[in-house]
């Protein structure tokens, strides 16, 4: 039996795990390939086909093909149906989980539990999205983890053994745990973007400030790239080729090819079909860095506002690291090493270093659990050397909240909007109480609901919960006081407490990101 780590990827996904001797090692899929496009096909006769197959099917039927699914996990419906059905997003990245849990055993035998990496600006509800995609492929969720997060243990770790630290000896372990670095990770994916800062300490990984931009990503290159060539065939032929669903996906791809091209070249040639016509021309370099500047500088707010919220100037950054497929263009290099004045760290595997750094931490929650379970990973971790399991066990990641959390409130007017109650950015675990009073004399009932956002107009928070208490007594004066503690701990999992001091009645809710819907608790004292 197994564990894995899976980097759940839009454009493509990765699945690792630790060998013996605890170095990351990537799965194969039954392609032979390290990556897996996370594309889905619905054939007519009802045949699920996941990856590469599906990704060459969405240029004929794409009507039949669901791609990018990553960008709506947490909303209801995939945007359009897929295979002549309305589908959700937990259904479809469901069928991609399913080929790596079932690619992975075909190499490792049965896997026992998994760690999953999401955006570290994914809210709690498409955390919750995708551990509920990956029960339903039959996966036990160890823990969430962030991205970025993950790729700086991979980055740390990658060190230590590089260094010698997995040797018996203990000399190179304690050197390299006396060493302190604050580090920023720079993931741009296919479609998200992701900025972290941490403060890595040897074992300790403790993030200070996160950003990011849940739809930005290289596909937006792509799109970009995509609007210029059509409107080049607009002027030509009088024809726009996204007015085809099947020409568009071929735009699409001709400019994931111009840009994948332009990241070793100064120049790249297309050919561009549609409506009987062709068009034949080349984009340069600096043409394609042009066009797609705005988007480069989106992800440069990002970094400035995380490096502002963590209160960290560039001269204090230790390190800078890239990962995430779209870190290959040289725009992303030379925009942060403008910023930071040295050349960033590009030694990750852009594909490979966020799936290793999940595969380590689920090797980290074993360890640490082992008292409690022993069986947990099927004997792999009993196989790891002494030093090795002394590394594992050692590292400790302490992160923070990427999105605030609060409650509703409401005026006597009945005027309604958010208090919150902990900011984003802060550090795991936190405990907060706020007293707030009832809105009504003899008021017999409260509900506080609990959201997430950063706005005070509650339409532009995401409720995640209800806590109510019940049967409070009679004649209670207008703004008696309702006590409400949040906790939050490093895991993810969000107490919410709301308490009547007067009348000692209190209603409890926690929600937890690693099931796959909130599971609520009420509990009253009389």
């Amino acid at each position: 039996m197994a564990f894995i780590g899976i980097d759940l990827g839009t454009t493509y996904s990765v699945v690792s795990t630790l060998d013996s001797n605890g170095i990351p090692q990537t799965v194969p899929n039954a392609e032979g390939d390290l990556t897996t496009p996370s594309v889905v096909l619905y054939e007519s006769n009802g045949e699920i086909v996941v990856g590469r197959e599906a990704k060459v099917a969405a240029m004929a039927i794409p009507e039949s093909v669901a791609v990018d699914v990553k960008r709506y996990m947490g909303d209801e419906l995939y945007p359009k149906p897929v295979g002549g059905q309305s589908r959700s997003p937990v259904e479809i990245s469901t069928e991609i989980l399913k080929k790596l849990k079932i690619d992975a055993e075909a190499k490792l035998g049965p896997v026992k539990g998994c760690v999953i990496t999401v955006p570290a600006y994914f809210d709690e509800g498409r955390r919750h999205a995708t551990a509920k995609a990956a029960e339903g492929a039959g996966l036990k969720v160890l823990d969430v983890i962030n991205e970025p997060t993950a790729a700086a243990l991979s980055y740390a770790y990658k060190h230590l053994v590089d260094t010698g630290g997995l040797s018996p000896g203990k000399s190179a372990l304690e050197s390299e745990l006396s060493k302190e670095k604050t580090v920023l990770v720079y993931d741009l994916g296919g479609g998200t973007f992701d900025v972290t800062l941490l403060r890595i300490n040897g074992p300790d990984f403790r993030v200070l400030a996160t950003d990011g931009d849940i739809q930005l990503g290289g596909r937006d290159w792509d799109r970009t790239l995509g609007d210029v060539l059509a409107e080049q065939f607009v002027k030509e032929y009088g024809e726009d080729p996204r007015s085809d669903s099947i020409s568009v996906e071929a735009l699409l791809r001709t400019a994931e090819e111009i840009k994948l091209n332009l990241s070793s070249r100064l120049k790249s040639q297309f050919v561009l079909n549609h409506a009987g016509h062709r068009l034949m021309g080349s984009v340069s370099r600096k043409e394609f860095e042009e066009t797609t500047r705005p988007l480069l500088y989106r992800t440069e707010r990002r970094v400035a506002r995380a490096l502002k919220a963590a209160s960290i100037d560039w001269p204090q950054v230790d390190e800078v690291l890239t990962t995430g497929g779209s870190t290959r263009m040289p725009q992303v290099r030379e925009l942060l090493a403008r910023l930071w004045g040295k050349q960033p760290n590009t030694t990750l595997s852009p594909d490979e270093a966020v799936a290793a750094g999940a595969a380590i931490h689920a090797a980290t929650h074993i360890l640490q659990a082992e008292s409690q379970d022993t069986q947990l990973d099927g004997g792999l971790i009993s196989r790891l050397t002494h030093g090795v399991k002394n590394v594992i066990r050692a590292i400790r990641t302490t992160n923070v909240n990427a999105h605030s959390f609060g409650v509703v409130v409401s005026s006597r007017t009945g005027k309604r909007k958010v208090a919150q109650l902990i900011p984003r950015n802060s550090p795991l675990p936190t405990r907060v109480t706020q007293t707030f009073g009832t809105v009504t004399a003899d008021q017999r009932r409260v509900t506080v609901e609990i959201v997430e956002g950063e706005s005070a107009d509650v339409s532009h928070c995401m409720p995640i919960g209800t806590c109510q208490i019940d049967s409070l007594p009679a004649g209670l004066p207008r703004n008696s006081p309702i006590q409400v503690t949040f906790s939050y701990d490093n895991g993810g999992r969000l107490s919410v407490k709301a308490h009547n001091p007067i009348s000692d009645r209190w209603s409890s809710v926690t929600i937890d990101r690693k099931v796959g819907v909130g599971k609520k608790v009420i509990s009253k004292k009389i």
